[in-house]
């Protein structure tokens, strides 16, 4: 079952407390993605809405903005958004 989460982030600043735990106060978050064998065991999704989410389309959109800003940039799209080869 897809209940699993994988989370990718970069840490910008953490502090150790004193049980040697560290505390991320500032990170970098690259993606989320729920799989099947999710590193940390812990890390389930445990619950759905019963309704959609009203933002989540606005969210899609947000995020494949970014995608193709983020590609635009390594040089794989055109600014018409059609995908280079290479």
């Amino acid at each position: 079952a897809l209940d699993g989460l994988s989370i990718g982030y970069r840490t910008r600043r953490a502090e150790r407390h004193q049980k040697g735990q560290r505390l991320l106060t500032e990170l970098e978050l690259w993606e989320v993605s729920v799989v099947t064998f999710p590193m940390l065991p812990a890390a389930r999704v445990a619950a759905k809405a019963e309704t959609p989410w009203p933002q989540l389309g606005a969210l899609a959109a947000a995020f494949d903005g970014a995608r193709r800003d983020l590609a635009r940039r390594d040089g794989r799209l055109s600014r018409s958004g059609e995908r280079i080869s290479g």
